[in-house]
């Protein structure tokens, strides 16, 4: 059983801490300035456990990731019990912790204790599963995450030195206005990097569509971002590309593009997670950006090459490297890139038809 539990958190992106106990094993994952914990505790008859001890070892976790600077630290403990009853009597004050009967091959859930930790029972669920078998050590990727849009990755120096101030266009500053303003907002009422609160203000989340029919977090997830980090460096690369393709587009096609490349590109996220990742959270400009990436990319091949401004061959060059940088980084949103970046390509063949090129080679 510990070894299936163990191989259910690695292969959905947690990341093994080591220890010294061959009973304890600790699991992390970061979102942001956010931590979760998942504590497995393999309670064999053997070992003396006492209450005052599983409390102490929770502690002590807690005190050693808040060292490391994260404040924001969520501890959950599953216990892998041969005697389910003595593990109630050490976790029935610790409302974050379940317990496995190991012959029962089931999950317990004590009387006002959690009824979920950040999609942890489907996880359960999977590990329970008789027919669940344990990948090779080579097909478990350690530190693959999709909790959230990550930063694009371009290097900070070379978007600024390509920025220019003067070929600002009118929506795409409303866009990012419109972004920054939301963000605003949502910090003033809580914090953007606690996934429980995003959830409950339009993060795109699994089982909220699933379950709630909650269709519209494909369109409000898109406003959304975890931590002024995430919100800074999409909002930049926005203001750097997408006023080029604004005025090659018109106003009212690049926000059309805008949205509907976000949305398609959250649906392929969706569907992905669907049945990779399925207790995911996410949110951001990511999938939209990447489709003005794409426009931008369609109307640099309609023109041959040619485009009003020439540093945009560079920053093309810059957003291959950083589409293929995500497939090997954490925290990346693959999904919603390509997704973004396909529906931006194939909907800039539409707004931007061909004898609108031919009219300016003329």
């Amino acid at each position: 059983m510990k070894k299936r539990v163990e191989s259910v958190l690695l292969e959905y992106g947690y990341h093994r801490f080591s220890t010294n106990l061959a009973e304890f094993d600790v699991f992390f994952d970061v979102y942001g300035a956010v931590v979760n914990v998942v504590q497995v505790i393999d309670l064999h008859q053997e070992l003396c456990f006492i209450k005052e001890q599983y409390f102490y070892i929770k502690r002590q976790i807690y005190e050693m990731i808040a060292k490391k600077g994260y404040l924001d630290v969520h501890i959950f403990t599953l216990i892998l019990a041969d005697n389910p009853i003595g593990a109630a009597s050490i976790t029935e004050d610790d409302k974050m912790s379940w317990i496995i009967s190991k012959k029962e091959n089931k999950c317990m859930i004590l009387e006002g204790h959690i009824k979920d930790f950040y999609g942890i029972s489907v996880l359960v669920e999977r590990a329970l599963d008789k027919n669940y078998k344990i990948p090779d050590k080579k097909n478990v990727e350690e530190g693959e995450e999709t909790g959230s849009n990550a930063n694009n990755r371009f290097p900070l120096s070379y978007i600024i030195k390509e920025f220019n101030l003067s070929t600002i266009s009118p929506m795409n500053i409303c866009i990012i206005f419109m972004n920054i303003f939301i963000f605003l907002i949502l910090e003033f009422k809580g914090s953007t990097e606690d996934i429980q609160f995003m959830i409950g203000h339009g993060a795109l989340y699994i089982p909220a569509i699933l379950h709630e029919k909650e269709y519209i977090r494909f369109f409000t997830s898109i406003f959304l971002h975890f931590g002024i980090e995430h919100l800074f460096f999409n909002m930049l690369i926005l203001m750097v590309i997408g006023s080029n393709v604004e005025r090659e587009l018109g106003k009212i096609r690049y926000v059309l593009l805008y949205m509907l490349s976000g949305i398609a590109g959250n649906i392929i996220s969706f569907l992905f997670a669907l049945f990779f990742h399925p207790q995911s959270v996410s949110a951001g400009a990511s999938g939209a950006i990447f489709g003005i990436i794409g426009s931008l990319l369609y109307i640099f091949l309609a023109n041959r090459g040619k485009i009003e401004d020439r540093a945009i061959v560079r920053m093309l060059m810059l957003i291959a490297y950083s589409l293929a940088s995500g497939f090997t980084s954490r925290g990346i949103d693959n999904a919603a890139h390509v997704g973004g970046l396909v529906s931006g390509f194939a909907l800039a063949m539409l707004f931007y038809p061909r004898n609108q090129f031919l009219k300016k080679e003329k």
